[in-house]
């Protein structure tokens, strides 16, 4: 079965939350995979320009963050981008307005992050969860995309950012694991798949996001290059 030109990339926004006075810190790390071998060379580049990286103390419930993950191609040809944002999640966590009420008593849970998503990336399907060294997170995967199909991200062009900031949601309760980082992997896969006459070829932006997931199973930030 023929291969097609693939890339991914991680980088990880390390958010240890506030919670009963405990110090905080953000960081933020980067490792690259690298691309399937075939002619020509498919590379990406994760941008976050306006997170500014380093340690930063006192992060709690709440507080915004600033950072715009998008993706720049760095091939000599078109590809199709995709992101996905990791997450924790509490299935107890019980929201608050501005007063200190609780607001989803009656049904709590969620992600302890929010964000609100820019124009040009479309969800591709409802969120999953997965374990991660034995924690529960959510997954939200999103696809570069317009009129319900994949755009092409041409050569030396990169996406809109994802969102502009992230914030800690404003929460009273929550049984939070050891991990509170919020984790953005991008993707790639060579645009010509489309024009592929193979008939096992991906077509629809599902397809393609399955041949990419099963491809990087689960980039980790934490792991050697």
């Amino acid at each position: 079965m023929k291969k097609w030109k693939l890339f991914a990339i991680a980088a990880v926004l390390v958010a240890a939350v506030v919670v009963g006075g405990t110090a905080a810190y953000l960081n933020d790390t980067e490792r690259h995979t690298d691309a399937v071998t075939l002619a020509g060379n498919l590379e990406i580049e994760l941008l976050q320009p306006a997170w500014k990286g380093g340690a930063t103390t006192g992060v709690q419930p709440h507080q915004v963050i600033e950072k715009d993950p998008r993706i720049l191609n760095k091939s000599d040809f078109d590809v199709f981008a995709y992101l996905e944002v990791v997450m924790p999640y509490a299935d107890d966590l019980v929201l608050q307005d501005a007063a200190g009420r609780p607001v989803n008593a009656g049904a709590p849970g969620g992600p302890l992050y929010r964000y609100d998503v820019l124009d040009g990336w479309t969800l591709l399907a409802d969120p999953s969860f997965v374990m991660d060294g034995g924690e529960r997170r959510v997954s939200y995967v999103y696809a570069w995309m317009k009129d319900g199909a994949m755009v092409p991200l041409k050569a030396g062009e990169a996406t809109g950012p994802l969102f502009t900031r992230v914030e800690v949601v404003n929460y009273a309760k929550a049984t939070l694991g050891s991990r509170q980082d919020l984790t953005v992997n991008a993707y790639a896969l060579d645009a010509a798949v489309l024009r592929d006459t193979d008939p096992t070829a991906p077509r629809t932006p599902q397809a393609m996001w399955t041949l990419l997931k099963n491809t990087y199973p689960s980039p980790s930030p934490t792991a050697q290059p």
